[in-house]
């Protein structure tokens, strides 16, 4: 059979995608030439075909087969992908760590309802600090990563949870997820707007002194410290051990604290005189942690002869630690005046004064009428005076 002859059909072969292998080998080993007949298979020269390469090659068309007998060249399959290489994973296959929703029929997109029969529905925990992210997916029960919850307030901080401290700092930052910086049930609230009478110390009803914030505090177990909203408040404040004032707070924007809202405490005569002196913040006998933190101390003049003025007057407070606290004071009262001073030493005896002479003095009357004569001269101290006239 010739080469020409074969064609034909060899081209049939190399349309199937699984003869061109076999007939491309059998070329390049340098084929020499072609058996046919009826029914004939295609060989390798000087090798035997097994039964399996000859199954594979008895559909050849005989070489004396007409044009149109022989098989139409089918399409070239699509090329199959090999598997992806392992180093290189695929960018848009999921985290194994984290739920897959677009793949998991179990998890379903924040803004999709789960199917009815997925009861309960839970909620994706990213930080794993188990509190779901209201805001995340969902997924039915036993999805990895998934939790019973939607009570997380930041799902990318596992430091950030209902379950986390929060005592105020300056990070200003709700670690607790209820609304504000601190814990709200370990807080009682002033505000300058509250109210001493009715208010019960809440968020919602805040007491207007600081004082009466500190009583309240003091008798409330759990409290660690009075929050205050901006404002001035009137009078001496004394400090309870171990509760703290955190200044900063703004009732007007739900408790927001920051920087820059400014917390006064403002003492001043004659109210606030006692025993002689002024006092903005007194902390006496403080030895359990106790902080006053964002709060400004102003303590106006004395006015009172004597009195004397204090910002902070601290004695026997150890645990007292203040933070960002400014204070200023007027002046003190004027001294008192001082008592009389001894009597001072005799002086020395004067020199004595020259004396002169005077005139002689008048005659005096007699029994008998007459009038007595004029009476001497006076001399100096070193002479006699002048005898007498003689009467007239």
């Amino acid at each position: 059979m010739a080469i020409d002859t074969l064609a034909p059909d060899i081209l049939a072969l190399l349309a199937r995608p699984a003869r061109r292998c076999l007939i491309l080998v059998a070329l390049l080993a340098g084929l020499a030439g072609c058996a046919s007949g009826d029914g004939g298979a295609v060989q390798r020269a000087g090798d035997d075909t097994d039964a399996e390469d000859a199954g594979a090659l008895e559909d050849v068309a005989p070489p004396d087969a007409g044009p149109e007998d022989v098989p139409e060249p089918e399409p070239d399959a699509p090329a199959e992908a090999g598997p992806p290489d392992a180093d290189e994973p695929d960018a848009d296959e999921p985290d194994a760590d984290e739920p897959d929703a677009s793949s998991d029929p179990d998890v379903v997109e924040p803004d999709a309802e789960p199917d009815a029969s997925c009861d309960p529905v839970l909620w994706a925990d990213t930080d794993g600090d188990g509190f779901g992210d209201p805001e995340g997916a969902r997924g039915c029960e036993g999805v990895m990563g998934f939790v019973d919850n939607d009570a997380d307030c930041d799902d990318r901080s596992r430091f950030v949870n209902p379950e986390a401290e929060d005592r105020p700092d300056f990070d200003f930052q709700d670690a607790d997820c209820d609304g504000i910086d601190g814990n709200a049930d370990a807080l009682v609230f002033v505000a300058a707007d509250g109210d001493d009478e009715i208010g019960e110390g809440t968020m919602v009803s805040p007491l207007r002194t600081i004082g009466a914030g500190l009583e309240v505090a003091r008798g409330r177990e759990g409290v660690i410290g009075v929050a205050v909203s901006r404002g001035s408040y009137a009078g001496q404040v004394a400090l309870v051990e171990g509760i703290s004032l955190f200044g900063g707070y703004d009732r007007a924007s739900g408790w927001r604290r920051a920087d820059g809202q400014v917390v006064e405490i403002v003492a001043r005569a004659p109210d606030d005189l006692r025993d002689g002196r002024i006092v903005g913040v007194v902390a006496s006998g403080i030895a359990e942690r106790t902080e006053v933190a964002l709060i400004n101390v102003r303590v106006g003049d004395a006015g009172v002869a004597g009195a004397s003025v204090y910002g902070i007057h601290a004695l026997n407070a150890p645990g007292l630690a203040l933070k960002r606290v400014n204070v200023s004071v007027g002046d003190a009262g004027g001294g008192s005046p001082g008592s009389a001073g001894d009597n001072g030493a005799n002086g020395g005896n004067g020199s004595n004064g020259g004396n002169c002479g005077g005139g002689g003095g008048a005659g005096g009357p007699s029994p008998c009428g007459s009038v007595g004569g004029v009476g001497g001269f006076g001399g100096d101290v070193r002479t006699n005076g002048s005898a007498g006239e003689p009467p007239g």
